[in-house]
């Protein structure tokens, strides 16, 4: 493995901290970095480049103690951090517990902006690293700023060996990830009221699935009420601004959320054990609301052994081709 000179330098300082954050831009050589320092000293790797991992499947962050083999994980659900921050510090802070030092955490090249920096910063305040490695300058130098703090940050160059790629190319590399990790999965049918369905209001409310059809123009596939929530699964994803209001006044509720029936095709899914543990992911590939049963594509290894389903934001195919990103409630 080919690293910059100053990289090495660096080992000794790397050495003294049980927790390493590594933060760069994309294709500033992250990965490169945290496997050249596992190689050197060690630990875990904990990869929460949701979108651009080197060890679970995309949408998860993983955890491995040699590199390649996925430990254990989290299902994030989406191949980007934005509207998934919750996700991204609880599943890096579970990693983390579950580690044996040195630990070295891969990011995401999520750095530019306000909303990259709140990330950023919840993840340092939430898992408490001994050091900080920044790849790179400008936006970056704002987190030489815990240095007052007592955690050591240290600036290196980025590799000019990383190789830029383009937005294609990602998704090219993500879609063989797919492919690759659903080489041994198997079709089953399965009845979600027997599992948790977790991510979601879905099934967790009263159906009046027959009472708003009296009370809407559109096709009703299920809709249910939770507290001061209406949740109505239709073929569009609007309704008349008169029909919304009159649906809200009639029901006596502040929120009247509407999804389409075709978003919960060949949803990509995160399969939940018995113990709340990670089992990997799945693709729902239909869901049918009057039964409530659902066509899943999952590993073969996971069939007997899901106890729960997390909804997550992005439709996938069996073949590894992305449909588009979602918002469900």
């Amino acid at each position: 493995m080919e690293v910059p000179v100053h990289w090495r330098k660096a080992i000794d300082k790397v050495n003294q901290a049980k927790i390493s954050l590594v933060i760069g831009e994309t294709d500033s050589g992250k990965s490169t970095l945290v496997s050249f320092l596992h190689n050197k000293l060690g630990g875990s790797i904990i990869d929460s480049d949701i979108g651009q991992g080197d060890i679970g499947p995309p949408t998860t962050i993983a955890l491995s103690t040699d590199g390649e083999e996925m430990l254990d994980g989290y299902f994030v659900g989406s191949i980007t951090p934005s509207r998934h921050f919750c996700e991204m510090l609880i599943g890096t802070k579970r990693m983390v517990e579950r580690a044996s030092t040195p630990i070295f955490i891969d990011t995401t090249g999520m750095v530019h902006g306000s909303a990259a920096r709140a990330l950023k910063t919840g993840k340092i305040e939430s898992i408490e690293p001994d050091l900080l490695i920044l790849l790179g300058d400008g936006e970056l130098d704002y987190y030489y700023t815990y240095k007052r703090v007592g955690i050591d940050v240290i600036g290196l160059p980025k590799s000019k060996n990383a190789k830029k790629r383009s937005r294609a190319e990602r998704r090219k590399a993500r879609k063989k990830a797919f492919q690759e990790y659903f080489a041994d999965s198997e079709q089953r049918r399965i009845d979600l009221e027997r599992l948790g369905l977790e991510r979601t209001i879905v099934g967790s409310g009263e159906n009046i699935s027959e009472e708003i059809s009296e009370l809407v123009d559109v096709k009703v596939y299920r809709a249910e009420r939770l507290g001061d929530t209406i949740l109505l699964i239709s073929d569009r994803s609007r309704i008349r601004p008169t029909t919304y209001k009159n649906v809200k006044r009639r029901m006596g509720v502040e929120k009247f959320n509407i999804l389409k029936a075709s978003d919960f095709e060949n949803l990509l899914v995160g399969l939940v054990g018995r113990k709340n543990d990670f089992l990997g992911i799945g693709i729902m590939e239909d869901l049918d609301f009057d039964s409530f049963q659902a066509t899943i594509f999952l590993p073969r290894n996971t069939v007997k052994r899901v106890a729960s389903i997390q909804l997550g934001s992005i439709r996938v195919d069996r073949y590894g081709e992305e449909l588009g990103l979602i918002s469900l409630c």
